[in-house]
């Protein structure tokens, strides 16, 4: 607003300096405020060739555009600084017009389907409520408490018809979230674009402006309560209200309203044709009585109202209330009775489908048992294999030295003590396989990590005598099924020899998921890793029973890792396979500062590495991730189907 009045000043200068005309002439300065919802800019280039054609017939003074807001407006005319406006009517309703001349009114555009005119946001008066078009919102009542963009209080088109609109669906104004961004009114439509609202309330034609200007995509908005009643080629949620007004304020010359009645009837255009910034087509001012109603509708309008007409009106408003509950009531009845009938019917089927699910679920109970004693056998004679070979062992060799006279009193009970190991051994694992398969919780007991891999180091030491096994195993705590990790990390060490392993790594790191501690336990070799095939099937195995990974010994079941899996799955953890490249290995490897060898001699222990470690840097290596909670698992923990 300054600059426009600093703009004027410097033009005065340039009249009084006669660069404009004769320096003899007292030049007159009239000010023309127009309303700008779209900004300052585009009010200039839609009303300057307008201004600067009536300045052409204007002798012995000039008329200026001042481009104005809603409350810039209100306060010049406050002022008594203009001396012509050009605005919706609603805007004039609050002021005292007292004085002025009515001089014309913007006929309401008429558009026909052969015509290549794009309206505009000024072309018509009404308003559009829009929302996203995958919005859940497909009615007003919806948009109670969401918030909605509007252009300001004294907005016409950008507030007070959505407004009107609202309360006519019952919805409260303080039920309503409104979020008012000013001018320009494009702000609205950016605003919903943007997702910082869940509508907006646009003034008529907004939409396909800003389309037609590539400023949005129609497609991905629709409209909530169109009226396809509207006279528009725009999509409209209200009625068309009268277009802009031109008025005189009682501050302009009798000779500037003579002059500007005279040029605006003068050489009028066709409303069905386009129109130039020039020559504008206009009609004869048009009653306000359609906006007065919506601001009396809306308890806006200066004037009040006597309190019996406004009680009428409640009445009169909400006299519906009465039929529709009436009309629930009926349709309540009939729905109940209706629902007491299908309910009936759904009843004697599910009697009917529960006695058949019934015989189904003793068949299925009988293939189970089945099924369970299959997998039990086959589960028992892989894993009992190992303490029956181990008793085999010790057996052979006290016969051996037994035969050469070497057998005292104290090998005697070394070997006995170690066949009763094994036994026990082979029952803990019958137990946990048989636990496993028939679901029944099992008793727990703390077990410390780094101890239970020395104890498989050692009953395996005849066997693992050319690997190098390292460990990267900080003392840790678990509650554990007895032998459950014996019996996973045994089947490991012996699947890494079989594989030709020449390295062997324990690396263990703790971590939290889902608010809860948990140790990850890699067993990673360098024979070569799993196959494509392998890893795939043993990733989407999805049966309960008979699903096991392919073995690649010539007399293997296949179902050694398919058995660890379920018992770590047991105990409430995660078994998981890969292939880790051993370059990466030993990238990993240099940064760990107190990784361990396993030095098999009396006594076996693991102690620091004294040699650098080196990897063939092209070998793929198997990972085998055991992920097992650092707390007692409760009962629904520990079999998850």
């Amino acid at each position: 607003m300054n600059r426009a009045f600093h703009f004027v000043q410097f033009y005065l200068l340039l009249l009084g300096l006669g660069l404009f005309g004769s320096p003899s002439v007292a030049a007159q300065v009239y000010y023309f405020g127009v309303l700008a919802p779209q900004g300052s800019r585009v009010a200039q280039q839609r009303w300057q060739p307008w201004v600067d054609d009536l300045n052409q017939r204007l002798q012995g003074g000039s008329v200026v555009l001042v481009a104005l807001d809603l409350n810039q407006l209100a306060q010049q005319l406050n002022d008594n600084k203009l001396d012509l406006v050009l605005a919706p009517q609603s805007q004039f309703i609050h002021t005292d017009t007292t004085g002025w001349r009515w001089l014309a009114t913007l006929p309401t555009a008429q558009f026909s389907s052969n015509m290549t005119v794009q309206p505009t946001a000024i072309s018509q008066i009404g308003s559009t409520i829009w929302v996203k078009a995958n919005s859940p919102f497909y009615h007003l009542k919806q948009l109670t408490d969401q918030p909605i963009a509007a252009v300001d209080k004294k907005a016409f088109g950008g507030y007070l018809l959505g407004l009107h609109l609202l309360q006519q669906q019952g919805i409260a104004t303080h039920e309503l979230n409104f979020r008012f961004v000013g001018y320009p009114i494009d702000r609205t439509l950016l605003a919903l674009q943007q997702g910082t609202v869940s509508a907006a309330i646009a003034p008529l034609c907004l939409m396909e402006e800003m389309q037609a200007k590539g400023l949005i995509d129609r497609m991905q908005y629709r409209p909530l309560a169109a009226n396809s009643q509207a006279a528009t080629p725009c999509v409209a949620s209200s009625q068309i209200f009268p277009n802009w007004t031109l008025a005189a304020t009682k501050k302009a010359p009798t000779y500037l309203i003579a002059l500007t009645h005279q040029y605006i009837f003068a050489n009028p255009s066709s409303p069905t044709h386009p129109v130039d910034n020039r020559q504008l087509y206009w009609l004869p001012t048009s009653s306000t009585q359609e906006v007065e109603q919506i601001l009396i509708d809306l308890d806006m309008h200066p004037s009040q109202k006597p309190l019996a007409a406004q009680l009428q009106q409640w009445l009169h408003q909400h006299l519906w209330l009465l039929v529709i509950f009436a009309i629930i009531f009926v349709v309540s009845v009939i729905n109940y009775l209706w629902m007491s009938w299908v309910a009936w019917r759904q009843r004697q089927k599910i009697i009917t489908q529960h006695q058949q699910l019934r015989e189904y679920d003793q068949l299925i109970r009988k293939s189970e048992k089945l099924l369970i004693m299959g997998e039990i056998s086959a589960s028992i004679a892989h894993e009992i294999n190992q303490p029956l070979t181990a008793i085999h062992n010790y057996a052979e060799g006290a016969l051996i030295r037994l035969n050469h006279g070497t057998l005292d009193s104290q090998a005697t009970q070394f070997v006995l003590n170690s066949i009763l190991t094994q036994v026990n051994r082979g029952s803990a694992i019958v137990q946990n396989i048989r636990h496993l398969n028939t679901q029944q919780p099992t008793l727990t007991q703390s077990v410390e990590l780094l101890t239970v891999i020395e104890q498989c180091l050692r009953l395996l030491a005849n066997k693992l005598d050319n690997i190098s096994i390292y460990q990267h195993v900080a003392p840790t705590e678990l509650m554990l099924s007895p032998l459950l990790l014996d019996q996973v990390l045994i089947n490991l060490l012996l699947n890494a020899k079989q594989q030709a392993a020449q390295h062997i790594f324990f690396l263990a790191r703790p971590f939290s998921k889902n608010q809860q501690p948990y140790l990850e336990l890699c067993v990673i070799d360098d024979a070569g890793g799993f196959s494509a095939e392998q890893l795939a099937q043993f990733n989407h195995q999805t049966h309960r029973y008979r699903q096991h990974l392919t073995s690649t010994k010539e007399q293997g079941m296949g179902i050694g890792l398919s058995i660890c899996r379920r018992l770590v799955q047991a105990a409430g953890g995660e078994f998981l396979l890969s292939n880790l490249s051993m370059t990466t290995l030993q990238l990993e490897l240099a940064t760990q500062k107190n990784l361990k060898i396993w030095q098999p001699h009396h006594p076996p222990q693991f102690d620091k590495i004294t040699a650098t470690l080196h990897l063939k840097p092209l070998t793929m290596g198997a990972k085998v991730s055991i992920i097992l909670p650092l707390h007692q698992p409760s009962h629904t923990d520990k079999y998850p189907r």
